[in-house]
Parts: C-alpha cells; structure tokens; sequence
C-alpha cells in the first residue's frame, strides 16, 4: 500500500484515491489517527486538483467512519459545515454518519430533505431513505417502525 501511494504521490487524480485507501487500510486495522491524517491528506490532494465534490466525499467518508468507531463528538464535528449538495449521495452519507452518531433528529430531517428533493429517484427512495429510516428506528428502539 505504501509503495503504491508513493508512486502517486504529487499525480492529480491518483493521489488523493490512494490516500483515502490508506484511510481506509489504516481505520481496518484500528489505526484512527492514521486514518485521519490520510483521509485529511486525501481531502487537500482532491482539492488542488479541482475535485471538491471527491473531497466532500473523503470528508463524508470520514464522518461516518468516526460514527462507526463510536467517536460521535468528531462524527458530528464533521458534519457541521457540510455545505449542501445537489446530489444525494454526500446528504445521505451525511445523515447516516449522523444516524450512527445517535444525532437521530438531524438524521431525520436530512433524510426528509432527500424524499422531499428526489421523490421519484429509485436508489434514493428503495436504498437510502429504508436504511436511514431502519437505523434511526433502531436506535429508537423501534424497529417495526422502519419498515
């Protein structure tokens, strides 16, 4: 892994894919602060090269892996700021990253934004509204409630 982002280090458009893959490998193997730095490392290489919804992503990205590991504080750091998005990818990953930093209101409210924005969009209305309404009834204890 190392080798390979070495040999992208400096390219537009290679960098900043290969640092989020060090995130990622670094997070797998419980090594946060790492991740961090490279998804950090990852966001700035895709906005030199003139790639700021791919840094978005990177961000989103990172948020939900610190909700996963529990860091809600830094989940929901990340999130402040978000910006909005006309694409619903960003938003939902956004709400999901809030879902499972227990920010279950906020999460609500994206995903109603998503259903409201794109009503007739089949992965927005079949995937992703299912899944943030299934976690948020989850952790509400309520999970008949997100079928």
């Amino acid at each position: 892994m190392a080798r390979q982002a070495a040999s992208a280090a400096g390219k537009p458009g290679e960098e900043d894919f290969l640092l989020e893959l060090q995130a990622d490998t670094a997070a797998y193997f419980g090594h946060l602060g790492q991740a961090r730095e490279f998804s950090r490392q990852a966001m700035g290489s895709a906005e030199r090269a003139g790639k700021k919804e791919t840094a978005t992503s990177y961000h989103v990205v990172s948020a939900l892996r610190e909700a996963l590991f529990s860091n809600t504080g830094k989940a929901r750091q990340a999130v402040i700021g978000r910006g909005h998005w006309a694409g619903y990818d960003i938003d939902y990953g956004f709400a999901l990253a809030l879902a499972y930093a227990s920010e279950l209101d906020r999460a609500r409210v994206l995903a109603e934004d998503l259903n409201k924005r794109f009503p007739e969009d089949t992965v927005v209305q079949f995937n992703y509204l299912p899944t943030l309404r299934a976690k948020i009834a989850l952790l509400r204890s309520k999970p008949a409630a997100g079928a």
